[in-house]
């Protein structure tokens, strides 16, 4: 069971990788221990939405250009600003080529999102129906927001949506109404409504008359000078279809928000990224972690020979080369103990800032343990797509 490369991890790095590899003729391997933090991902891609030290960029690749002298040991030092820029396009090109269209302001500018608690969050590429919400009120081409109050969905709270976009300087002066959005009575369902996620929205929304209740509802309290924000219920692979169909019927403008857990937006990346890599002809591991591994000096220096893992058991996978992305606490590719952070497959060096003791915060919102584990999955991934 030898492979010129295999990718350890399921998630964004992971496929990423391991698609790059495959399109250059490489025999990849993906070992993929189950579902990915994408499940609770927003459907977004960022790039650099503020610097090490903390400071907000809207202008991402300015901002990296300056690395080099700035923060010489962070891997966009490393890397360079062409070569993110190159990563980037093919990446947007593949994912596109996949079944997801990823949007970018054409200056290379952030943009800002509504998130599903109605903050706004600066990212880069976002999928076809986010509104691309610029950093000045002159950027945005709309009177209104419209937030659609599905009276059967519990994960999507519209008073909460409404009273943080109003505390935003952005919206402090644009109306925010919500409309109540009503669809059980004719989707059939004799479900308790107190159970009902998204999946069940995307089933009950496949029904052409329940289609036409949802829609002509949201015509009745919107128009064209609205942007309608919608949560994410109509399925994953299919969502953008049904948004199109809406749109065409509507003539209005949506905002596809994230919802909570699980994500649809972000399960429509990872599902288009599984198919892309079955698609080139990758070989997937998937419900398996790796255990252990063989190493080896050379006069390259360490090298990883052969890898085991929980299903294959005592059968080894070799490789000419090992692409770590694995992910960090969430996913397991980084754990915390009483006095370090540890690698726990391998047991790699892992490069934390800071004493102990400025690990934690009494507040909530403290950042210095999030940006330390960031930097140490950062230094420990090697992703270098070209």
């Amino acid at each position: 069971m030898n492979y010129d490369v295999i990718v350890i991890g399921g998630g964004m790095a992971g496929y990423t990788s391991a698609i790059h590899c495959l399109e250059k003729g490489l025999k990849t391997a993906l070992v993929n221990n189950g579902r990915s933090a994408l499940h609770f991902s927003s459907g977004s891609v960022d790039l650099l939405s503020s610097t090490p030290s903390g400071t907000p960029v809207r202008f991402p690749y300015p901002a990296i250009a300056n690395f080099s002298t700035e923060y010489p040991e962070h891997p966009y030092a490393k890397l360079g600003q062409e070569k993110i820029s190159k990563a980037v396009d093919w990446f947007t090109e593949m994912m596109n080529r996949a079944g997801v269209l990823l949007k970018q302001k054409e200056n290379n500018e952030n943009h800002q999102r509504v998130t599903t608690l109605g903050t706004l969050k600066s990212t880069f590429l976002s999928q076809q129906f986010v509104e691309q919400i610029g950093f000045n009120y002159a950027q945005n081409r709309f009177d209104r927001v419209v937030l659609l109050a599905i009276e059967q969905y519990r994960d999507f709270q519209t008073k909460m949506v409404a009273d943080n976009l109003v505390a935003t300087p952005l919206f402090k002066n644009t109306p925010i109404v919500s409309l109540p959005i009503s669809m059980l009575e004719n989707s059939g369902s004799t479900s308790s409504i107190n159970n009902f996620r998204s999946t069940d929205f995307a089933k009950i929304l496949s029904s052409e008359a329940a289609f036409n209740h949802f829609a002509n509802q949201i015509m009745a309290g919107a128009s064209s000078r609205d942007l309608v924000i919608v949560p994410s219920i109509f399925g994953t692979t299919d969502g953008v279809v049904f948004l199109q169909k809406l749109k065409e019927y509507t003539g209005l403008r949506f905002h596809e928000v994230p919802t909570m857990p699980p994500s649809l937006m972000g399960i429509r990346i990872e599902e288009a990224l599984e198919s892309e890599f079955i698609r080139l002809g990758g070989v997937q591991l998937k419900g398996d972690k790796v255990t252990s591994g063989q190493f080896s000096s050379s006069e390259k220096g360490v090298i990883l020979e052969k890898i085991w893992t929980k299903n294959l058991r005592d059968y080894t996978l070799t490789a000419n080369a090992f692409i770590l992305a694995s992910g960090s606490f969430f996913s397991n590719g980084l754990r915390a103990e009483h006095n370090r952070i540890i690698e726990p497959v391998f047991g790699l060096d892992v490069c934390t800032t800071g004493a102990r003791s400025d690990w934690h915060s009494e507040a909530f919102s403290h950042q210095t343990l999030i940006h330390s584990s960031l930097l140490a999955l950062k230094q420990m991934i090697v992703f270098n797509l070209y």
